[in-house]
């Protein structure tokens, strides 16, 4: 019985220990028991369910047959059982579309037709409508003759049921003439659709038979329906908003029906990308104010249709009205047609490369949790067709970025890291620019106090190109929030400021109509409510509904009563709660997308019991429903309710809910922890369990870096090594540690060469590696990469100290590449240092060693092949201490056609860049800028930034060498900053001299001394000295012009 015990304990249900042991219930009987069986050895239903769960994760483990490998298949025509999530046997209240279609001329057609004749059209008919339902997420429950009924909403609930309800009823309106009987003849249908709340019957033996008004509305609406159409409820026309064309068909009397009921006839659908405009929704609450800002974003989008790209940023603090106003404004835009595409940010994926642009796509590919990898490719595929304008060559892109598989993943994965994130963001502008050809585009992005930095990459690469594309992009943030394109171009800063007192009456009269205030009352809550529309309407609406009672209390008792701030104000509403009080807290901890199944699972409470609680949040105004029907998932009606909502709990509490979220997250929603793993991390962190949260963060890296988002990837990173720290010290904490760290070394190498980060991160490993049995490949790199560190930040000698225990590292290891790089290392240093002779000598070693291994093993330890890089180091000394060049002339034209022939890109940039050094002491400044024009294309297109600031440097110097004196220097001087910026040091001094130099060819004596001075004053603090040479010549060159000035 051990073994059962192990199992119950896993799923924390080891108080029915002693019930399955006085039984005999043991493994191997295990994934048999039913519910019924559960039910007789007296399990709650909450348990019922919870022990189904686990004793199906049971069968699937075992290899057995699961509820969902009985589905039925395309082939097999008939009812569908509803999967487990359905409460077998229990009668339930759903909220559903239905689906009737009935075949035109039946009667005729069966007296024309044999017998045989008419039951392949039947089976055909019913095929079609099978297969088409299906596809659309539909549940086919009935045929009844000819005629099929299919729910949508029921046995799963999804987003958009009814409008995929309808999609489903045109496409089989539009397919059924694909079958014809003998005499050729094609048959036709008529669809009736009708929405609402309605019982399903789970004793039936139907599998799920719903009965009410709904399924009775949509036989009666079929029969009005014109042959070869679809007729819907008013109802139903309300949930699919615009999506679809309409004809209003009046009202109409139906048998079985008081009141007349009106129809619509559905005549197509609209665009695929219009599907996510604004639908009707509740009436808000009182708009008063922000005349002069609905007028700013009035006018600025009607430069946007000009032409002239714009973007509005929207900051206000919490509660103060953002997404209304931007609502409000662009309500009046629908006179024009143009493409409204929604971006949403999240508290909890400040972390998750580019979430609302992967959710965005997710919609507009109507993904669902159900949908297998493939199911999802194909949406995509199916998005790309409608998106005519968008080149199909982006789709291996997006598939990618949404870990999906597509035949060119081992194409992209051969692409670096930084090239593939510079494809996928160009590739999403270039699709909202495709888009925008055929259109106007209004972009809107809320809540950027919550956006990850490769989204903020994203919007700022829009700012910079749609400036002249009918855009307008609208972004809404806190105070909090600086965006890091303010006071760009075309940027609008607009800022809402809370309501005066006025205002907050005026908001008050319209809120309170039907609710006797007094005026002092009123008075009271302008005050205590400062201008914050948020919490003027929520006091207003508790008032409204009787929470405080003012006709037996005094003025000064009412003004106790009412809560001086939200977080009391909510508190109060959620004491008002009866039952749904218990789940508030754990949809708090939820936090954004809330499914009743993870509440139900977390909280303990029965499926149905959740629904009905989280209903009764909903009627509270504390959750809404996401999604434009009455099911899927729900959320908090604006972020400061969801704080209020978390903190009613204690610390203890919060860990305890934190945890099993995590525990559910992790056992029954793998589809989300796929796509967001670290959500999954977030939540063990916050349950203070620090192993499993290292190990989730661990796995969200991975996933960061695989979706070419290098700056999550840090963060994960750093998060992952933060819980790492929590765990007693042991010999398996620094082993995950280094792993870790070896990691971050990666993930941290598009940061400055020689930033904080980089060298605290490589003191942290190295240290870990001397007390631990590391491998010889990991002490070797560990010290190399510090050395690389040392010898950025212009600390030569540092770095010079460091070879030695390379050197002998790669002794005792036989390792000719490390040998070769510790060469390598060694003429590096000994260079900066301006001991050329020595340098070249150890250039000439590095280069013979490297002879001995391959380009393949040594970019293992290297981010460059040192092949070329030290012939080229060799020549730059050999050019110093000759300054013409004339014996080695040959071997440097030579040189440059091989690196230029290179294919790996960061050796041959690196490459081009030092020719293009040595090419500027020669003063051939053709060369040079041959070599530094093919440089800079390289840098440009990898974002190779130090390379990139490098070569600035060198073309501005050749600019001046031209003549172009003021463009050469405002270059020079950028790319100095460009290079600093990036944390090295190295060829500071020598670009100061060349900036120097270039004042000098514009007769600016005094700048140019003001630069050598500089130069002089960095001599004291840093040991880089190959440049002195040269910083002579310029200084005596800057002195002798001085005096000859003087002179005159």
């Amino acid at each position: 019985m051990a073994d059962i015990r192990a199992w119950l304990e896993r799923y924390s249900l080891e108080k029915y220990h002693d019930v399955f042991a006085s039984n005999a219930i043991e493994l191997d009987v295990l994934a048999t028991l039913t519910e019924n069986d559960l039910v007789e050895l007296g399990l709650n239903l909450g348990d019922r369910k919870r022990m189904m769960r686990a004793i199906e994760a049971l069968r699937s483990d075992q290899g057995g047959v699961s509820h969902a490998e009985n589905a039925l298949t395309s082939s097999q025509i008939g009812p569908q059982a509803p999967p487990p999530t359905a409460l077998e046997g229990v009668p339930e209240r759903r909220y559903l579309t239905l689906v009737f279609v009935d075949l035109v001329g039946s009667t005729e057609l069966s007296s024309h037709l044999d017998l045989e004749e008419y039951r392949s059209v039947l089976h055909d008919y019913q095929a079609l409508c099978f297969d088409v339902v299906t596809r659309h997420q539909g549940h086919i429950a009935q045929f009844i003759g000819d005629g099929v009924v299919a729910y949508f909403g029921y046995p799963t609930v999804e987003e958009n049921d009814a409008e995929r309800a309808v999609a489903a009823g045109l496409e089989i309106c539009g397919s059924i003439g694909r079958i014809k009987h003998g005499k050729g003849e094609v048959i036709g249908v008529r669809v009736g659709i009708s929405s609402g709340e309605a019982v399903v019957d789970n004793h039936s033996t139907l599998g799920g038979l719903v009965v009410g008004e709904v399924p009775n509305l949509a036989a009666r609406i079929q029969e009005l329906a014109d042959p070869g159409t679809v007729a819907i409820s008013e109802h139903t026309k309300l949930l699919i908003g615009s999506n679809f064309r309409c004809e209003w068909k009046g009202k109409q009397s139906l048998k079985g029906f008081e009141n007349p009921i009106g129809i619509w006839k559905v005549l197509s659908a609209e665009e695929p990308m219009l599907r996510f405009q604004a639908r009707p929704g509740v009436q808000g609450s009182p708009f008063v104010n922000r005349v002069d800002e609905i007028a700013t974003i009035k006018k600025h989008w009607q430069a946007a249709l000009n032409g002239e790209g714009q973007a509005v940023m929207v900051s206000g603090e919490a509660g103060i009205g953002k997404s209304r106003l931007v609502e409000e404004a662009t309500r009046g835009f629908e006179e024009q047609q143009y493409l409204r595409l929604g971006f949403q940010c999240s508290p909890n994926h400040e972390r998750s490369a580019h979430f609302p642009v992967l959710s965005w796509i997710s919609h507009m590919a109507d993904f669902r949790r159900t949908d297998s990898d493939q199911r999802k490719l194909r949406k995509l595929r199916q998005l790309f067709q409608e998106w005519s304008e968008v080149p199909e060559d982006y789709l291996p892109l997006f598939a990618y970025a949404m870990s999906l598989p597509v035949e060119a993943e081992e194409d992209l994965l051969k692409l670096p890291f930084d090239r593939l994130k510079q494809q996928f963001q160009d590739a999403m502008v270039q699709t909202v620019a495709a888009l925008a050809r055929h259109r106007p585009v209004l972009l809107l992005f809320e809540d950027l106090h919550w956006i990850d930095p490769s989204t903020e990459e994203i919007i700022a690469l829009l700012i910079e190109r749609f400036r002249s594309m009918p855009v307008m992009i609208m972004c809404t943030f806190r105070p909090s929030y600086h965006p890091p394109w303010e006071g760009r171009e075309g940027v609008v800063p607009l800022t809402i400021s809370r309501l005066d007192r006025d205002h907050v009456h005026q908001m008050l009269d319209a809120l309170l109509q039907s609710k006797q205030v007094t005026q002092t009352m009123k008075d009271r809550i302008a005050n205590r409510t400062d201008g914050v529309p948020l919490f003027a309407e929520e006091m207003a609406r508790m008032i409204q509904d009787g929470f405080f009672d003012q006709t037996d209390a005094s003025a000064m008792q009412m003004q106790q009563a009412l809560p001086s701030t939200l977080k009391e104000l909510f508190w109060a509403m959620f004491d008002r709660l009866s039952t749904a009080r218990d789940i508030v807290p754990v949809c708090a901890a939820i936090d954004r997308n809330i499914l009743p199944a993870m509440v139900s699972s977390v909280s303990g409470h029965s499926y149905e019991a959740t629904l009905r609680m989280l209903d009764e949040l909903v009627e509270a105004q504390i959750l809404v429903r996401r999604g434009v029907n009455m099911g899927g998932a729900y959320a908090f009606r604006h972020a400061l309710i969801r704080d209020a909502a978390y903190d009613l709990m204690l610390p203890s509490r919060a860990r305890a809910v934190h945890s099993r979220i995590a525990e559910v997250l992790d056992t029954s929603f793998s589809d989300l922890v796929g796509q967001n793993p670290e959500l999954l991390a977030q939540h063990y962190a916050r349950a203070d369990m620090p192993k499993q949260a290292r190990d989730a963060w661990r796995r969200a890296a991975v996933i960061s870096g695989e979706r070419f988002a290098n700056e999550e990837t840090i963060h994960h990173l750093d998060e992952a090594l933060t819980e790492n720290d929590k765990i007693a010290p042991s010999p398996d904490r620094d082993r995950e540690e280094i792993s870790l760290r070896k990691m971050l070394n990666v993930a941290l190498s598009t940061r400055a060469f020689g930033s904080k980060e980089v060298l605290a991160n490589l003191d942290r490993f190295r240290h870990l590696l001397d007390r631990s049995s590391a491998s010889v490949t990991d002490a070797f790199l560990a010290v190399h990469v510090q050395f690389g560190a040392q010898l950025t930040l212009g600390d030569p000698m540092g770095a010079l100290a460091l070879c030695n225990y390379l050197e002998e590292v790669a002794r005792r290891a036989e390792n000719p590449t490390m040998e070769a790089l510790a060469a390598h290392n060694i003429g590096m240093s000994n260079f900066m240092l301006g001991r050329l002779e020595v340098a070249i000598s150890a250039f000439d070693r590095a280069i013979v060693l490297r002879g001995a291994t391959g380009p393949d093993d040594l970019l293992n330890y290297h981010e460059a092949d040192i092949y070329l890089v030290d012939q080229a180091m060799r020549c730059w000394a050999m050019a110093l201490q000759s300054g013409d060049g004339g014996t080695f002339r040959a071997e440097l034209a030579e040189l440059a056609g091989r690196i230029g022939r290179e294919p790996h890109d960061f050796t041959r940039c690196y490459g081009l860049n030092i020719l293009a050094t040595i090419y500027q002491i020669l003063g051939d400044t053709g060369a040079l800028l041959d070599m530094v024009n093919q440089a800079l294309e390289i840098s440009g297109q990898r974002e190779f930034h130090y390379w990139d600031a490098w070569g600035r440097i060198l073309h501005g110097w050749a600019q001046a060498s031209e003549g172009h004196h003021a463009e050469g220097i405002a270059e020079i001087a950028a790319g100095i900053d460009a290079y600093v910026e990036t944390g090295s040091t190295q060829i500071v001094l020598y670009a100061q001299t060349l900036l120097a130099d270039a004042h000098l060819m514009a007769g600016e004596i005094a700048e140019g001394l003001k630069v050598i001075e500089l130069v002089r004053a960095g001599e004291k603090s840093w040991s880089v000295r190959y440049q002195l040479p040269f910083t002579d010549r310029v200084e005596a060159a800057l002195r002798n012009a001085q005096s000859e000035v003087a002179m005159k």
